[in-house]
């Protein structure tokens, strides 16, 4: 059992799948939850006129403005009652949310076991080899679409689905349907599983395909679903990433909105200090002659515009396989732009040059490639006294990730910027630092129970690839 911390820290990154929703300050939300479920704990703080009720206890006539529905509509042998349930007490303009799993996910065709049945790909075969009715039911997954008749059953006439990655347990990206991310998800996305051990395939190699077959959102492992009876009612925002893993100061919401704007919302007051330095580091920055977007903060949110343009990460990654020379010239600009980035203001014997501030998330998935010029983004953190050496070492880190058929230049990148001899312990470095941001003391129990092991990954797909009689 989770410690009570763990608890604590858990459901608030379930509750990120929430808490980025345009609640206005005076709206009147009522939460649909069993009993127990520690999210709703997490909404009070932040939602003010928040009631609670059963799933048996729902009102039965029109007066609040937003219904969650946390308990989840496919627990119930018809989805359509429970959801006709929440828009009876729905006032004309109200909306209704509420989470789901979707039975098509990737992680299921990548071997994760239903949630339900606790059988392999029950869910994609539509449960034609399970048996729901021979036990009390628990549940079964729907599709987009099969839960689309269930919510036109229930009388709601505009409804839109939100695909969450990685998963209900770790909902840190959520997309609206038709929007597609300018970055490699695969460096952003770790995959969670109901039980790994049965996994065969790396899921996030498999986004940039899905993308562009136009399969990213109907194979979500996930959705958010926004339903009102008005469609002008309906949340415009296209992509929403949370960092609720992180501490209170650090715990962000980043929402790209349709108007072409992107807000970064501090969750708690601890927080509102981290996008002012935020702000400061982008601006200084921009007077070392390192181009960073610009940034607005007002209270407890940081604004910037939306510039539509691929990360260097991916822009590198194209340019690699057919031009070498070109990307080795484009990444010496890019570690020339770390050099101006950086005051030197001395050297350790083991780690190089040591930066009075050293921007350590200078990296091609944290700047846009825009008309041939490199336009950072996210610089939230600067650690004082640190190697620079640590900087251009991630640099690689975060390129080859997820990429090993990108690696036949890698260890002549180490080299050409003398970083092979200090490579480990620039790695280690590194490590000590995400391992405090991720709050891997609190949180690495609860992640390392749905993660798959990637030893335990290839097994299996021996197992298939070389059955034996």
């Amino acid at each position: 059992m989770p410690d009570r911390a763990e608890q604590s820290m858990v459901n608030r990154i379930k509750a990120a799948l929430l808490l980025w929703y345009p609640f206005k300050p005076d709206a009147t939300v009522l939460l649909v939850a069993d009993e127990g479920d520690g999210i709703g704990n997490v909404l009070a703080e932040k939602i003010t006129h928040l009631k609670m009720a059963a799933p048996s206890a729902i009102p039965l006539e029109g007066q609040y403005d937003h219904v969650i529905c946390i308990h989840l509509p496919e627990q119930e042998e018809n989805p359509a009652e429970i959801l006709k349930k929440c828009r009876a007490c729905l006032k004309a303009s109200g909306t209704l949310l509420f989470p789901m799993h979707n039975r098509i996910g990737i992680r299921y065709f990548c071997g994760d076991r239903d949630p339900y049945t606790g059988g392999v790909f029950d869910g994609i075969e539509n449960y034609v080899h399970a048996d729901l009715s021979g036990r009390a039911f628990a549940g079964r997954g729907y599709t987009a679409k099969e839960m689309e008749r269930f919510l036109s059953d229930a009388g709601f006439d505009a409804f839109q689905f939100y695909s969450v990655y990685a998963g209900l347990e770790y909902p840190l990206h959520l997309m609206a349907e038709g929007y597609l991310p300018n970055e490699d998800l695969a460096n952003r996305v770790i995959p969670i599983y109901h039980d790994p051990r049965t996994v065969f395939l790396e899921e996030e190699r498999l986004y940039t395909t899905l993308a562009e077959n136009g399969l990213l959102h109907k194979l979500a492992n996930a959705y958010l679903v926004e339903c009102a009876s008005d469609p002008s009612s309906l949340s415009d925002s296209l992509y929403i990433t949370s960092s609720f893993e992180r501490s209170k100061e650090n715990a962000m919401i980043t929402i790209l909105q349709n108007d072409g704007t992107i807000v970064k919302k501090a969750l708690y007051d601890e927080g509102v200090k981290r996008l002012s330095n935020l702000q400061k580091n982008h601006a200084e920055l921009n007077a070392r002659g390192v181009c960073a977007v610009d940034i607005t903060v007002s209270g407890s949110e940081a604004s910037m515009p939306y510039l539509d343009y691929p990360t260097v990460q991916k822009h590198w990654q194209e340019l690699l396989l057919r031009d070498k020379a070109a990307f080795l010239r484009e990444v010496d600009r890019f570690m020339e732009a770390i050099d101006r980035s950086a005051d030197i203001v001395s050297t350790d014997d083991t780690y190089g040059p040591i930066a009075k501030k050293a921007f350590i998330d200078m990296v091609p998935l944290n700047c846009l490639y825009m008309d041939g010029e490199f336009v950072f983004i996210d610089q939230e953190f600067a650690p004082e006294n640190y190697p620079i050496n640590v900087v251009k070492a991630r640099v690689m880190l975060t390129f080859f990730s997820k990429h090993d058929e990108l690696r036949f230049i890698e260890q002549e990148m180490y080299e050409r910027y003398g970083l092979a001899e200090g490579r480990w312990l620039y790695r280690e470095k590194e490590h000590a630092f995400l391992h405090e941001l991720w709050s891997e003391d609190q949180l690495g129990t609860y992640r390392n129970n749905m993660c798959r092991d990637l030893e335990t990954v290839g097994r299996n797909r021996m197992r298939i690839d070389r059955p034996t009689d």
